[in-house]
């Protein structure tokens, strides 16, 4: 993939969620560490991916051993290379102690997935990039499929404690994506039978795993295709609307920029109508 403007689906999200977050992690290229559930979360991920493509080009698992291994040096290797965002429960726990248990979450839901969910996913693809055209100017679509079996698509995530929504997956723009682009690939005449999201859930009393799965059609592929074209827009014109300061995410746990934003640390900022700019330089 080469760096002509693009989309990606995280940045879409991020731009729906908060576009005072856009603006600072993608129009001035201001970069946060990650936060511990997004580190647990990619050693996850990279355990279940290095498994599945070795059941893709061996016909077998790896060891569960060589998974929790996977999934441990990874978290590691990200704490240590990017650094970690705390919040204020966890920094008064102590940065030691949250990394072993990020650790131990991230090798739970390793040894769940090689032993329970991989066994009933037949691989054809892990990881499969794609990059969409889209019409009337609007910049690429890219992305990476999590995995694909002959008839579906299914994307992996990580939660910790509470179980997802019921609907989590009709409603996800992600996975619509997914769908549109195996649409396309097949020369927009099959959509996927399933598009689906394996969650696996870390709970005190153990790690569970949940499959909520869906359909999409060329309907829910309009209406994406609307909301890019909409996002274009806005980010051409340089507009970036800050969240419902109710939104979960508009805090000093959730949001990396809160400091830096207007609309966050409120006491710290003095802001004068008319005098506050944000340009892309």
């Amino acid at each position: 993939m080469n760096d002509d403007p693009h989309f990606s689906m995280s940045q879409i999200n991020m731009l729906l969620r908060c576009g005072m977050q856009y603006y600072y992690r993608y129009a001035c290229g201001l970069r946060r560490p990650p936060g511990v559930a997004m580190l647990i979360g990619s050693g996850t991920h990279t355990s279940v991916e290095t498994n599945l493509r070795n059941v893709i080009s061996t016909g077998e698992p790896i060891p569960q051993e060589a998974a929790e291994e996977v999934a441990r040096d990874a978290v590691n290797n990200s704490w240590e290379a990017q650094g970690v965002v705390l919040d204020e429960d966890e920094a008064a726990e102590g940065e030691k102690k949250v990394k072993g248990k990020a650790v131990a979450s991230a090798v739970r839901m390793s040894v769940l997935h090689h032993g329970e969910v991989a066994p009933q996913i037949k691989p054809i693809a892990v990881e499969k990039p794609f990059r969409l055209h889209l019409p009337d100017g609007v910049r690429d679509l890219i992305g990476f499929v999590d995995i694909e079996e002959p008839d579906g698509l299914i994307d992996t995530k990580t939660k910790r404690g509470k179980a997802p929504q019921k609907g989590t997956a009709e409603t996800s723009l992600q996975l619509t994506a997914y769908s549109m682009a195996s649409w396309v690939e097949s020369g927009k005449q099959k959509n996927p039978d399933y598009v689906a999201v394996d969650f696996l859930v870390d709970k005190p009393n153990g790690a569970e795993h949940l499959r909520q799965s869906t359909q999409f059609d060329q309907e829910d592929y309009g209406r994406l295709l609307r909301r890019i074209a909409i996002a274009e827009k806005q980010v051409e014109a340089g507009l970036f609307m800050p969240c419902d300061p109710g939104n979960w995410c508009c805090s000093a746990k959730f949001c990396g920029y809160w400091d830096e934003c207007p609309f966050g640390r409120k006491q710290s900022v003095t802001v004068n109508i008319g005098e506050c700019e944000w340009k892309q330089e």
